[in-house]
């Protein structure tokens, strides 16, 4: 029998709410609050709530199977998918010559859309989060899944958590749950009472922290500057008419007193960078392509990044080191898919689990195809956001999270989209305090 915990530990977000003694210690987080706990048994799933003192709940039945769970999540996948391409239109030509295809959030990431189209597009997402909270946590034969479905609903409308949940296989993309924060009532079948709230990547900062794996919280810049590498594909730019690598260039050209800087557009040179002993780099960063399995029957067996002059899969990267040394970096797979994370719910074998595995501190990107327009600014926010000398310094959950909302007020819902593999706490530590 193979147990599958999964465990949802509960703080409140407060000002400096990630801020446990010691670091971000996980154990010492489950004492503090509540937790889930879902084991697997055989052919379906056992769930059950933890409370503060250590009691259980009754516990309930998931009868989900793994391709059947698989599917569920497909499924909200592809209806976030299907409503972005329901938004395509068509334009003259620059030249005249009849129609083309227009496709906003292909050529805008600042309000591609206008309010009404906006609005329209929220009410589907959240139908698509609702269907796959519903059909996880709330499908009972007994009431009892209810029931602990209703603790859920309660936990979410809250007010801001931080949730972490505690996960070898099960995994699902938690930031893009919606749960209907009015406790009166419920989302209307067309959707279109929904509140942005109701998206937990919206209101909550949600970790999916695999708990085979030591994860440390901190990176300590050198000199005062952090090392920074990033593997890019070229060729972006001039494919999708967008500046993304330019402006990629443009921020590290305006932060040199930040960072050194490493950039791989080989797979020669990014082989060579991530199997460098000892390991240097404290953020890497993937602007490129990335190919994930779609079906739970036709699996790709390696993933694959994708750089102008050829492909790497995940099992190279296997194969390129063991483990991240002297510490372990922050990594940012801004390609389309390439958070997808327990593709299968079995034993995994993706980016984020290798990365992970090899002893990753934070590791965060997309379920789905994201736009190259609206990737490259996201992942240049990001960074300037995380890069902050602050007291206390920016943590990547909180900054993930509030980036979110920024682009969601711009009519751009794609934040909701990138997950976050651990280190919701990780942060930099630019240099030692001198204490007397």
């Amino acid at each position: 029998m193979t147990e599958t915990p999964l465990s949802i530990t509960l703080k409140e977000d407060n000002s400096d709410g990630f801020s446990l003694p010691r670091g971000y210690d996980h154990e010492l987080a489950l004492e503090k609050a509540g937790a889930v706990d879902i084991q697997q048994k055989d052919r379906y799933f056992e769930i059950y709530l933890i409370n503060k003192s250590y009691r259980r709940s009754e516990p309930a039945i998931i009868n989900l199977s793994h391709d059947s769970l698989f599917d569920v999540v497909q499924e909200c996948r592809s209806a976030w998918e299907k409503a972005l391409k329901d938004l395509e239109t068509t334009r003259d030509h620059p030249s005249g010559a009849g129609q083309i295809p227009y496709h906003p959030y292909e050529n805008e990431w600042h309000r591609p859309v206008e309010d009404e189209a906006f609005r329209s597009l929220g009410a589907k997402l959240a139908l698509a989060g609702n269907d796959l909270f519903v059909s996880i946590f709330e499908r009972s034969e007994d009431g009892k899944l209810d029931r602990i479905a209703a603790n859920l609903r309660e936990i979410a409308r809250t007010g801001s958590n931080m949730l972490t949940v505690s996960t070898t296989h099960f995994h699902i993309p938690w930031r893009m749950i919606y749960t209907h924060p009015d406790p009166e009532g419920e989302l209307a079948s067309d959707g279109s009472n929904f509140e942005p709230s109701g998206f937990w990547g919206f209101q909550h900062v949600v970790e999916q922290y695999p708990n085979k794996y030591p994860i440390s919280d901190r990176l300590n810049a050198r000199d005062g500057k952090l090392d920074f590498g990033a593997a890019l594909h070229e060729r972006i730019d001039t494919e999708f008419k967008v500046n993304c690598i330019k402006r990629h260039r443009d921020f590290i050209q305006s932060s040199t007193n930040m960072l050194t800087y490493a950039e791989w557009t080989t797979i020669l040179g990014l082989e060579k960078g991530l199997s460098a002993t000892p390991f240097e780099q404290q953020v890497v960063y993937f602007l490129c392509h990335a190919d994930m399995a779609n079906t739970s029957k036709s699996p790709e067996i390696a993933p694959t990044l994708h750089l102008a002059d050829g492909e790497i899969n995940v099992a190279r990267f296997r194969r390129l080191r063991k483990k991240f040394e002297p510490s372990g970096p922050l990594i940012f797979i801004n390609a389309c898919r390439g958070g997808q994370l327990g593709t299968l719910v079995r034993e995994n074998f993706s980016f984020a689990s290798q990365f992970l595995e090899q002893g990753a501190a934070c590791v965060v990107g997309p379920q789905i195809e994201v736009p190259a327009v609206f990737a490259g600014e996201f992942g240049n926010r990001f960074f300037t956001e995380f890069l902050q000398r602050t007291d206390p310094p920016p943590r990547a959950g909180m900054v993930l999270r509030e980036l979110t909302r920024q682009m969601w007020k711009r009519n751009n819902p794609f934040g909701l989209v990138y997950s976050l593999y651990a280190g919701a706490d990780c942060h930099i530590r630019w240099a030692e305090k001198v204490t007397s």
